[in-house]
This record gives C-alpha cells, sequence and structure tokens, in this order.
C-alpha cells in the first residue's frame, strides 16, 4: 500500500490511456497479494480515480477486466479445498467492484475478520422474492434443513456481517437494509452474542470425473454455540443450488 501511495504522490496517473494504467494496476493486486491489504490496495486505487476496464495485459488475448479475475480466482478458490479463506478475501474484494459499478460506497468493505469480536444484534434476511426463506431438501443425494437462496445479514453495532447462497463471507459498514425480514429467531445462541473466531474446512462431491468443492465455515461464538455454513454444489442441478447452515453447542464451554 505504500508503495502505491508514493507512485500516487509522485505523479502516476491512473486514468492515463483512457484508464488503462489504473486497470493494469487493479489486475496486478490479483496476483500480488493475499491478504487483507488486498482490500486496501484496491480501495486506495479506486480513491485515485481507477476503474474496471480491459487491461493493456489481455486486450491481445481478448476482453477481459480486473473484475472478471477476482470472479475467476474467486470462484476457484471457492471451490479449491486448500484456501477457503482467499475465497472469501476475494469475494470482499468483489463486492467492491459490484459496490463501485452500482454507485454504492465501497470504503466499508471488509473481510469477514473484521467481524471477529463484535456482538450480533439481529439477523436479516433480504428478500428477492415471495417464496420462503428458509426450507428443507429431501433428494436422494442431499437432506438438509435450514437451506436457504436470500442473503443473510449477521447485524452489529457498526456494520454487518453478509453470506449468500454460495456460503461466502464479507463486512459492510455503510450498507442500508431495506425491506429485510427478522430471522433472528433462526440463531439461537448466535443473536446477542459475540462472534469469536471463524473456520473453515471442505467437502468433496465427486461425480465420475468431476470433482466439486464445498466451502464449509463455521462461526465460533463465545456463548460455546456455533453456526456451520456450507452449499450443495455438486449434489444437486444448479436450480436447486442452495446454501445451508447448522447450528451446535459446545457444552463444555
Amino acid at each position: 500500500s505504500q508503495i502505491i501511495l508514493f507512485f500516487l504522490s509522485h505523479g502516476f496517473d491512473v486514468n492515463k490511456f483512457d484508464g488503462c494504467y489504473g486497470a493494469q494496476c487493479l489486475y496486478a493486486l490479483t496476483l500480488s497479494t493475499f491478504d487483507r491489504f488486498f482490500l486496501e490496495a484496491t480501495k486506495i486505487l479506486f480513491d485515485a480515480g481507477a476503474r474496471n476496464r480491459t487491461t493493456f495485459y489481455v486486450e491481445n488475448r481478448g476482453s477481459s477486466t480486473p473484475w472478471d479475475f477476482v470472479g475467476t480466482e474467486g470462484s476457484y478458490q471457492d471451490t479449491c479445498e486448500h484456501n477457503h479463506s482467499l475465497g472469501n478475501i476475494y469475494e470482499a474484494v468483489y463486492q467492491m467492484y459490484l459496490a463501485v459499478d452500482e454507485g454504492r460506497p465501497y470504503n466499508g468493505i471488509d473481510t469477514y475478520e473484521s467481524a471477529v469480536g463484535k456482538k450480533i444484534l439481529k439477523v436479516v434476511a433480504g428478500r428477492n422474492d415471495d417464496k420462503q426463506i428458509f426450507y428443507s431438501i429431501n433428494l436422494p443425494n442431499f437432506k438438509k434443513e435450514n437451506c436457504f437462496n436470500d442473503t443473510l445479514y449477521f447485524v452489529y453495532d457498526d456494520g454487518c456481517l453478509i453470506t449468500t447462497q454460495y456460503a461466502d463471507f464479507w463486512v459492510d459498514t455503510e450498507l442500508s437494509i431495506d425491506n429485510g425480514v427478522d430471522v433472528s429467531a433462526y440463531f439461537t445462541g448466535v443473536v446477542g452474542e459475540t462472534i469469536k473466531q471463524f473456520k473453515f474446512d471442505h467437502r468433496s462431491v465427486v461425480k465420475g470425473t468431476m470433482r466439486y468443492g464445498q466451502p464449509i465455515t463455521t462461526i465460533e461464538m463465545e456463548s460455546g454455540y456455533s453456526v456451520t455454513f456450507s452449499t450443495n454444489f455438486g449434489d444437486v442441478k444448479n436450480k436447486e443450488r442452495s446454501a445451508y447452515f447448522e447450528i451446535k453447542t459446545n457444552t463444555a464451554i
């Protein structure tokens, strides 16, 4: 980040050549940093005026943008058994690009890690349609309760932790939640309690020559409860794809 600030303060123009300079810098970040500094550096470039557009590097190979690369790499990490934490960092950066594209504030977006130590006040579901928010799936290869397709917002004093039907996580401190449905009653042991830590695991589903990866994210609360999220990716047809959650308690705590 300090290197980027140095060049910007010494005349580097992200808008040069119709924004290609800034876009090339954004693209370079997708290959050079793999932690929360990815967000910090991206925000610095966005603040300087860098925007998503086709870069020099890929113009000779087809039309691709930094946002395309963030989404592609994030999707790969999301199904790769080695680093779901990194997949969630890419997801936070992806959400920053989306906010810029929609003209929303992006500086309040952060990785899931910033939710540690926050006390959850309520859980709100964002509605996309009139269907039931939580439901059961009872198929030959997949039987689960508490499946969902709506975005869930774990609201705390100065922001919210967000997850979707892909079981990915990020934080936003500037998001206004309108027309949401309070689903706090489904999250006993989570609402009113403080997030202690996140843990990641993986499940592989093999069908013929195809291997599908399912991220498993567990949010441990200081209360001793934990809530685990995963997806049914690979178990069902795309139209039935969803995330689901399970709440457990550690009676030893």
